[in-house]
């Protein structure tokens, strides 16, 4: 993503979820992943909700164009 390919930012994304278009949407992620994330004391919670959304609308984007 920080390289601007938003093509394999989807594959990576679909390789751990089959559908990042939706819980980027609707997933309580606040209260799942990133409410259990082991490294957000030190670090931060990463948002994965936002991102999966980003990438997910970044491709639609493209594909519509």
């Amino acid at each position: 993503m920080k390289a601007g390919n938003i093509d394999a930012a989807v594959e990576l994304s679909h390789q751990t979820n089959t559908l990042p278009e939706i819980t980027g949407r609707v997933c309580p992620q606040d209260r799942l992943c990133e409410g259990a994330c082991t490294i957000r004391d030190e670090h931060g919670a990463g948002n994965y909700r936002h991102i999966e959304r980003y990438i997910s609308d970044q491709r639609w984007r493209k594909v519509a164009s």
